[in-house]
């Protein structure tokens, strides 16, 4: 059971990050390709991370 609160807890992140993240872009106002693509290797290395973080503390166990 507490592996499924884990990813359901890695999900709920990633939903707030995205819709955070695509609010602030639409404050900024326009947004060119590279900004996007910046934000898309942010946001996939922070996946990354949490992910690592996951499966390395359920591999201690």
């Amino acid at each position: 059971m507490p592996e499924s609160n884990r990813i359901l807890r890695f999900v709920l992140i990633l939903v707030l990050v995205f819709a955070g993240s695509s609010m602030l872009l639409d404050l900024l106002g326009s947004v060119g390709p590279v900004e996007l693509a910046v934000w898309f290797v942010a946001l996939t290395l922070f996946a990354i991370v949490l992910f690592y973080r996951t499966f390395r503390r359920r591999g201690k166990r």
